[in-house]
């Protein structure tokens, strides 16, 4: 009951959990961008090494927003539209990356790194420690080797 007195309803408590998940997820972000300031080669490495480290943990649960989105399926639905805003943030700041890395062709590149994420983020909760992850970074790596030659 206490909760209800601090959000109207479970939307209302849904997307205020969200939007602080939101913010601290580009505060992440931005940190790993800034270590790196000036050397897009250098953020994506960073990037995909530490979403590797995240989704590997054993306590790792999903990304917040996958989980929201299928929870949520309804597309007018509060919660929904956070995760949503979210995806499309980040791959719009993926193909920025890809831009700045001298990718031929930005927007795809951004797709391909954005699959790359989503599948650490599903693939995390399943297979722990020992699974894919450990090659995250190389094949990001990989798939910008490929798309600036």
């Amino acid at each position: 009951m206490s909760l209800y007195r601090s959000f109207p309803s479970k939307d209302d408590l849904v997307v205020a959990y969200l939007r602080e998940r939101d913010a601290k997820y580009w505060e992440w972000w931005n940190a790993i961008m800034d270590r790196h300031a000036g050397d897009p080669r250098a953020q994506i490495r960073a990037l995909f090494e530490s979403v590797a480290k995240k989704t590997a943990h054993r306590d790792y649960r999903g990304c917040p927003f996958t989980n929201a989105a299928t929870e949520f399926p309804d597309p007018g639905n509060p919660g929904r539209e956070v995760a949503a805003e979210n995806k499309r943030e980040l791959r719009a700041r993926l193909r920025g990356l890809a831009a700045a890395a001298g990718a031929k062709d930005a927007a795809r590149l951004g797709d391909q790194f954005f699959l790359l994420i989503e599948g650490a983020y599903a693939s995390g909760q399943v297979m722990g420690p020992d699974g894919p992850m450990q090659h995250l970074a190389d094949t990001a790596e990989a798939l910008l080797d490929a798309a600036v030659e």
